[in-house]
């Protein structure tokens, strides 16, 4: 995707944290990331139609369904029947608790994928990508998992398929399709801070028309972990979703999807606004609204050949604003900041899956797609773009003993360089219990608005921000009204390119009865990121920035997963990533003793390459562990969940002025958070539940955690 960020002005709390970032960061979280808990009850009539499915079928891999267990490409599906057993609600809570995954707070909730930052990882809802990043953020609360029959998680550049902001990894939320004649389910909720959910699922198939409605209403009081500030650091809001499909096998060959979502959240706060030398009360207010409509025709043209032809459509729009909440002044309740955004974004593509030859298959197809945003900070107020794109992936299988791919896509845009991404991936089971697989590929990530059309001065300080779209003007512009004291560089046209990955992944997956191991290396080279740069210094004493491409970044690691049935009712599995993410030009600058620090003693010295600690906000170490008990005591079903989340330390701030992670003070330390969820069903139509997250009551005001938190309640349901 082309638009990628918010840069309408966000309203902070006294915190400093935009106000999105925390009205959706942990009030319908409850994983180790947001660990918050709802306390209710649930009413199930029908189950799932997944859940007899053993052998999940995956999309992410290629453009049509295959065995998950004989792709080339690493992956891992989870099922709606495992997210209702943790009692997940949101995309975070199931993230969190993957291996190599970890949930980091920038501008909202995002995923850290290898390493590699959430701007990094496309998501995508049945296939299509959902808009809406602030500072590269995409918020993963937005998205409930209430409708989906499954989670799909791609590690490594899928960019050979998907194109932009794939160069990390492909998170795909597969929605339900509607099987059953008739099913539904009904929950309701009620819990800490005042927390009311409730959740409504609907079936319907009546010969070749098939209806599915997920609906879901929630709302909070939010909580406070900074008592002596006027904000609450989660603010209250109410959030409504709908998501209707649609299925209609008009013939036996054919078949047309449509499917929708609906989101709107409303969030209240309180915060302080500073006027002249007082600062006065005020009220925060936030609208945020998320809809799509996808449109898919499936038609078989031969036993052979397939033909899918799709349009998809999105729209993200946020509403903030300010508004003084004081007694006794001139402009009380006088709004005194509204920032407006918004997003759409509109894409048509269609592609075949051809069987040519015995064991091969052929997907190619393209399309193109158009992209506008309005918001205070775009050059113009508005500014629009489109792209077209083509790919192409053949791929030779033999069933399950190999299976090899390779694929590749040219994107084309208006307003940078075309660029073209390839990706070849095998798997190779020489044994019935051994598979290996490897793959190499190039991602990349495209120019954000803000990189290329910012139009931005701030109006108490006095920088100013621009785009490489139009930073010769605005410079040549500002020189002739006398604003421009000195020129840092010269400014000639130049085009801004994408950010480009090499990524190469290498894995072995060893299964003996009840023990099942899993190992994956990975390394990923990012090159030409792009980051702002002074061009010019104002008669003012401040400077005029644009966006270049500069750094180069890798990651490098290795992923372990471990699975063991103990008994016929009790599963055992553990995870561990070791990571190593660092800035190669900061480690060529220490090489030749351009960085400085100030030692022990106070005389201040070069930076030993062994002191630095790579890239903020990642862990060298992570894990988890799960234990899951499935049995009974007499004749009551009893299901047990105890999962604990491991972070070790993490760099958090640079505190002695040199821009890199080199001091033990500017680490933060590490944590453990276990979650633990018990079902107990005396007859066969009810289960009363109990779950804890957070055992051990850990409170991060930065991170940030609530504490302990409590979830219990009945769920009613028939089959």
């Amino acid at each position: 995707m082309f638009f990628q960020e918010f840069l309408n002005p966000t309203i902070t709390n006294a915190l400093g944290r935009p106000l999105f970032r925390l009205g959706n960061l942990l009030l319908r979280s409850r994983t180790a990331a947001g660990c918050l808990l709802a306390i209710g009850m649930g009413m199930t009539l029908s189950p799932a139609a997944t859940d007899t499915v053993d052998i999940p079928m995956i999309t992410v891999a290629g453009k049509s369904e295959q065995v998950q267990a004989n792709t080339s490409v690493t992956s891992t599906v989870v099922k709606a029947r495992e997210m209702r057993r943790t009692g997940a609600a949101t995309l975070s809570d199931v993230l969190a608790e993957q291996t190599g995954l970890m949930l980091v707070q920038d501008h909202g909730t995002g995923v850290q994928m290898q390493g590699l930052s959430p701007d990094y990882t496309l998501i995508l809802i049945d296939g299509e990508p959902a808009v809406g990043r602030t500072a590269g953020t995409l918020e993963l609360d937005r998205f409930l998992v209430g409708g989906l029959d499954q989670i799909e998680i791609v590690k490594g550049p899928s960019s050979s398929l998907y194109g932009s902001d794939a160069l990390g990894g492909v998170v795909n939320l597969i929605t339900r399709r509607p099987s059953k004649p008739f099913a539904a389910s009904f929950n309701s909720r009620y819990g800490t801070n005042r927390t009311f959910q409730t959740g409504l699922n609907l079936e319907l198939r009546q010969g070749p028309t098939a209806l599915s409605l997920f609906a879901d209403r929630s709302a909070s009081e939010g909580y406070d972990l900074t008592p002596a500030s006027r904000s609450q650091t989660a603010p209250a809001y109410q959030a409504y979703a709908l998501q209707p499909k649609l299925v209609y096998a008009y013939a036996d060959d054919s078949r047309l999807t449509i499917s929708g979502r609906w989101f709107r959240e409303h969030q209240r706060n309180t915060a302080m606004f500073q006027t002249g030398p007082d600062s006065v009360p005020a009220r925060e207010r936030a609208l945020q609204a998320d809809v799509g409509l996808t449109a898919a025709l499936e038609h078989e043209l031969s036993p052979e050949v397939n033909l899918t032809v799709k349009a998809y459509t999105t729209r993200f729009q946020t509403e903030m604003g300010l508004r003084l909440d004081s007694t006794g002044l001139p402009q009380n309740d006088s709004l005194v900041s509204l920032a407006l955004f918004d997003q759409q974004y509109h894409k048509a593509e269609a592609y075949t899956v051809a069987r040519h030859h015995e064991g091969f298959t052929l997907t190619g197809g393209g399309g193109g797609s158009w992209e506008t945003v309005r918001a205070d900070r775009v050059e113009g107020g508005m500014r629009g773009a489109y792209s077209g794109f083509l790919f192409a992936q053949e791929e030779f299988s033999t069933g399950s003993s190999l299976n090899i791919q390779a694929s590749g896509r040219l994107d084309v845009h208006r307003d940078y360089a075309a660029t073209f991404n390839p990706r070849v991936a095998a798997m190779v089971r020489p044994i019935s219990r051994l598979t290996l697989r490897t793959s190499v590929g190039r991602g990349f990530k495209a120019p954000s608005f803000q990189q290329l059309y910012m139009d931005f001065t701030n109006p108490t300080v006095g920088y100013s921000v621009y785009g490489s779209h139009g930073v010769r003007e605005a410079v040549d512009r500002l020189d002739e009204q006398g604003q421009i004291a000195e020129r840092l560089q010269v400014l000639e046209d130049f085009e801004l390119r994408p950010e480009h990955s090499w990524s190469f992944n290498a894995g072995a997956e060893w299964t003996e009865g009840p023990l099942s191991l899993r190992s994956n290396a990975f390394y990923n080279s990012v090159r030409d990121l792009i980051e702002s740069r002074a061009v010019a210094r104002k008669t003012n004493g401040q400077g005029v920035h644009t966006y270049f491409n500069l750094n180069r970044i890798h990651t490098w690691g290795l992923e372990n997963d471990v699975a063991y049935q103990l008994l016929k009712s009790v599963r055992l599995e553990a995870g561990y990533q070791f990571l190593v993410a660092r800035d190669e030009n900061v480690m060529g600058d220490i090489r030749a003793g351009e960085i400085f620090k100030e030692g022990s003693t106070g005389v201040v010295r070069p930076v030993q390459l062994v002191e630095y600690g790579g890239l903020f906000n990642r862990s060298r170490h992570s894990g988890n562990v799960k234990a899951t008990w499935e049995g009974g005591v007499g004749k009551t079903d009893v299901t047990a969940s105890l999962r604990g989340v491991m972070r070790g330390r993490y760099g958090y701030a640079d505190r002695n002025g040199n821009g890199i992670l080199d001091a033990d003070n500017e680490y933060e330390p590490g944590y453990t958070l276990w979650n633990l969820s018990l079902s107990a069903s005396p007859m066969r139509s009810v289960a009363f539940e109990v779950r804890i997250d957070n055992l051990f009551d850990v409170v991060r005001p930065l991170v940030p955690l609530p504490g302990r938190l409590m979830y219990a309640g009945v769920r009613i349901h028939t089959f």
